[in-house]
């Protein structure tokens, strides 16, 4: 179990419609099970045109320790990308810390909304994987295959971003019990 020193600073970055605000509710209720203090700030912007949407969680030992609910620059522990493009995105990087950060993130990606305006642009993965290195550290970066992991198991995709928490779970990246 993570300890929390302070506050434990989580960013869900991912595209809309796939379970972004779920999944950043479920942390919240959980954290709420366990008597912990919790802010839940959901950034959709596009999310209805495949945009991205951010979930800036903020977990305290203490309900009385509540503070303003956006992660600040270089203020996040954790970031989980169940997007790659957003993960690397402008936005999540901001708040990665060098040698302090710890990106779980989906191999997978999803052409996002600016394509119409840039159709010419690469979607290669290993750019957006280098970019975050680049942040914060090859130590920090844990990739895993999420999206075809379970699609290969439920024949859809749906629950990749449960498989994330899940994933940042078994990785002692979660400040959270297992029954909560």
């Amino acid at each position: 179990l993570k300890k929390i020193n302070g506050e434990y600073n989580i960013l869900l970055a991912g595209i809309g419609g796939a379970g972004v605000v779920t999944a950043g509710a479920i942390l919240g209720m959980a954290a709420h099970i366990e008597a912990k203090g919790t802010s839940v700030l959901d950034q959709t912007g596009l999310s209805q045109k495949n945009g991205a949407v951010f979930g800036h969680i903020k977990i305290y030992p203490e309900v009385e320790s509540l503070k303003p609910i956006r992660i600040g620059s270089q203020k996040a522990n954790l970031v989980i990308g169940f997007d790659m493009i957003v993960a690397a995105s402008e936005v999540s990087v901001n708040v990665m810390k060098t040698n302090q950060t710890q990106v779980v993130v989906d191999k997978n990606f999803v052409p996002l909304a600016r394509l119409s305006e840039s159709p010419d642009m690469e979607f290669d993965a290993a750019q957006y994987i280098n970019f975050i290195i680049e942040k914060v550290g090859s130590n920090f970066l844990k990739i895993t295959n999420a999206t075809d992991q379970i699609r290969d198991y439920h024949g859809t995709s749906t629950s990749s971003n449960i498989f994330m928490l899940g994933y940042a779970f078994q990785k002692g990246f979660l400040p959270l019990e297992l029954s909560s």
